[in-house]
């Protein structure tokens, strides 16, 4: 006989309800949710052994109309991971939001699909009530069903926590671009980049139907009509509120950004899922309306009605790992379409568990693409610089900067200067301490330390630089000048005239090779003989230097350009006498065709060497940076202006513009960092430049771009050196 007492009822009911609460709060992780799931979801795809999949071509090929598959991978068994198969979803409905339970019930996953019906998501929660948890398991279960060629994915995280550690830790092949920075530029061309994606996915498939003669008008009709997979893509963006902060003025070009993929994302595959402790007014009202998919964690009865359309997400404040989910766009009055979920939790083991995996049958299978990751805190130091440039292809037509901070559609994905000769290719470092200017002096000596047959000629009129640089072993030939004074200038008088006769040189060839006709005379003969009566016969009998030298002097005597630039007298008659500085300079020019190797041949460009002329500080040079005198401005002009064609570039270090403004307009590019409103202003370049510009990046500004002119890159930090 059992006899209990009402002591041992209340100790048996608190034991009981013990074990009770220890069970409700038990882990559901991941594996137990995989392993539950898994086999229904497989069951439902029912693939048949061997199957193929037909990859398409790049972008730019199905443009064209090019639909043969660019792989075929062939499926020869079930993907056995460590939590079930993997790999068998099919995206040809959307993307299953992989994320527990309904009520705790695993007969019941979650069976909502961001697709055709349901095209984008919304997720809110409080700190601390799991929706970070809740990313996590919808982003690595997808993972692990869906198989690259099925699904791509975009993560961006203003606040950079949680999407930093899956780019460095476990970069699986499904994920294109992890945007992990609070630059507001840089997440407005990570979502630019794939707006235009969905844009060229409407064009590929208007293509399709034209070269089929089917009818294409969205995804789904893509892979029925050429067999082919297109992946849907997902763009996970957390703490969007966040983004909208950090965009200040560009705000609304997210807006217009989101609204487009809330609007268009349907047919071309093409879906968000934007999370945030609580939505704001940032996102139009128009996009939220495009949103049909509200989850919400525990949260304020505010941010549940303004999710759910109903407050009862409130109720799960402190239930960590409990979501509500609705579909019907939250509808007030649609309270009875809320499903609770319990979602799995993916520990720190099954995460690394799972990402090998994935990872390794990225490899196995050639699907891994090239991440786009941009970590805004991760910087390079002086003193591994040259090292990290090293990687490039650093040469005469190519000088690399820094990392972008802007998705960049080049596998360098570096900033670089390319040098074309097709405009004029100066450059202007501008900032406002010396320390800064060095930092480029640096850089830039750097890239030309590994550049073959680059020439440098520098002229310093900063003490306290060209104490800190020796800049007579960076120079060519010792070609270093201290000059503060333009009228007397050893360095100007080098730079205008290695200009000019190059110019000479190449206008002259041009006369000669295309012409077709011989200017060479009796008189023009005689100087060249005279000129030259103590070279080698080799020399003296070369029909094709004679009419050079014929040539440069008349040119001289007809080419306004190069006599100015010259600074030679004009009206001189040929046939009675020459001047004495025309003689010489025709001379030299003689000598370097041959110094150029191009004695018997025509002169191009490409057989020019590159040469910078590097002016440290023009402010500082009478006559045009301080008492200018107008001629001497002028002049400079001229030559910065035709220095190009030459195959000659200035180089200006300068840390004060107001009294050399007027030459910005002979700069293709200026590099800046740290720049006050007022230079930014003499600059000229105010209409584009960046709103903000965190202390870890410069700005080069690209007066020939297209679009967008400002372009924000890393810099390179000195040794020791403290950024906040």
């Amino acid at each position: 006989m059992l006899t209990l007492n009402n002591e041992d009822i209340v100790r048996h009911t608190d034991l009981y309800a013990s074990v009770y609460r220890s069970a409700k709060g038990a882990p559901f992780t991941e594996k137990d949710f995989l392993e539950k799931t898994i086999p229904v979801l497989s069951a439902k795809v029912g693939h048949t052994y061997p199957y193929q999949v037909k990859i398409p071509k790049s972008t730019p090929e199905l443009l064209a109309g090019d639909l043969e598959p660019k792989q075929i991978v062939t499926i020869e068994k079930p993907i056995e991971g460590p939590f079930g198969e993997m790999w068998f979803g099919d995206c040809g409905k959307g993307v299953q939001l992989l994320c527990g339970y309904k009520n705790g019930d695993s007969r019941y996953p979650c069976n909502v699909f961001l697709g055709d019906a349901d095209i984008h998501g919304i997720l809110a929660g409080a700190t601390g009530q799991g929706k970070s948890v809740t990313l996590n398991s919808i982003i690595y279960g997808a993972n692990y069903v869906y198989a690259p060629w099925e699904l791509s994915m975009v993560l961006c995280d203003a606040k950079i926590v949680e999407f930093k550690s899956i780019a460095m830790n476990n970069p699986m092949p499904q994920i294109l671009a992890v945007s992990a920075t609070n630059d507001a530029d840089y997440l407005i061309s990570v979502l630019q980049e794939y707006a235009n994606e969905m844009n060229y996915r409407s064009a590929i498939f208007a293509k399709t139907a034209e070269v089929t003669g089917k009818e294409c008008k969205k995804i789904g009709d893509f892979r029925k009509v050429t067999g082919l997979v297109m992946p849907q893509i997902l763009i996970v963006i957390d703490e969007f509120q966040a983004m909208f902060s950090n965009a200040k003025k560009k705000g609304g070009r997210i807006a217009s950004i989101l609204d487009d993929f809330a609007r268009l994302g349907r047919s071309s595959g093409v879906h968000l899922l934007l999370a945030s402790q609580e939505l704001g007014s940032d996102i139009p009202k128009a996009t939220l309306s495009n949103i049909k998919v509200r989850m919400a964690m525990g949260c304020a009865s505010a941010v549940s009605q303004a999710i759910l359309g109903n407050p009862a997400a409130a109720e799960n404040y402190g239930k960590k790992g409990y979501m509500i989910l609705n579909n019907n766009g939250g509808e007030e009055g649609k309270e009875d379409a809320n499903v609770t979920y319990r979602v799995p939790f993916p520990t720190d083991d099954q995460i690394r568990e799972m990402s090998s995996k994935i990872i390794q049958l990225g490899h196995d299978f050639s699907v891994t693409p090239v991440m786009k990751f941009y970590d805004g805190e991760s910087l390079i130091t002086e003193s591994k610089y040259k090292e990290w440039l090293s990687q490039f292809n650093v040469g005469a037509n190519a000088i690399y900067l820094g990392e972008p901070s802007f998705v960049l559609n080049d596998p360098e994905q570096c900033v670089k200067l390319q040098l074309t000769g097709n405009d004029i290719e100066n450059i202007m470092v501008m900032c406002p301490t010396g320390n800064a200017l060095s930092r480029y002096i640096s850089l830039l000596n750097f890239n030309f330390e590994l550049s073959n047959g680059v020439q440098c000629v520098i002229n310093s009129a900063n003490a306290d630089l060209s104490n800190r640089f020796n800049f007579k072993k960076m120079s060519s030939n010792n070609l270093y000048f201290q000059d503060n004074s333009y009228e007397t200038s050893t360095f100007f008088a080098i730079a205008r005239s290695t200009v000019y006769k190059r110019l000479m040189m190449l206008k002259a060839d041009k006369l000669l090779y295309e012409g077709g006709q011989t200017i060479a005379t009796p008189v023009t003969n005689k100087l060249f003989d005279e000129t030259f009566a103590e070279e080698p016969d080799a020399l003296k009998n070369n029909v094709s230097l004679r009419e050079r030298f014929a040539y440069c002097l008349y040119l001289m005597e007809s080419d306004k350009q190069i006599a100015l630039g010259l600074r030679v007298t004009n009206g001189n008659d040929l046939t009675k006498k020459v001047t004495q500085d025309k003689l010489d300079c025709a001379k030299s020019c003689i000598q370097l065709y041959l110094q150029y190797g191009c004695d018997n041949r025509r002169l191009k460009v490409s057989s020019i060497p590159t040469t910078y002329f590097w002016v440290i500080s023009p402010d500082r040079i009478i006559g045009i940076g301080r008492s200018q005198k107008s001629s001497f401005v002028e002049e400079w002009k001229r030559v910065l202006m035709d220095c190009t064609e030459a195959n000659c570039r200035f180089l200006l270090f300068s840390s004060d513009i107001s009294e050399i403004g007027g030459i910005t307009s002979c700069m293709r590019w200026i590099i800046t960092e740290g720049a006050s409103d007022r230079d930014v202003s003499r600059l000229k370049i105010s209409e584009d430049y960046p709103d903000t510009v965190s202390s870890r990046l410069a700005v080069l500004y690209d007066r020939s771009a297209e679009g967008d002119k400002c372009f924000k890159f890393k810099k390179m930090l000195h040794d020791g050196e403290l950024i906040s």
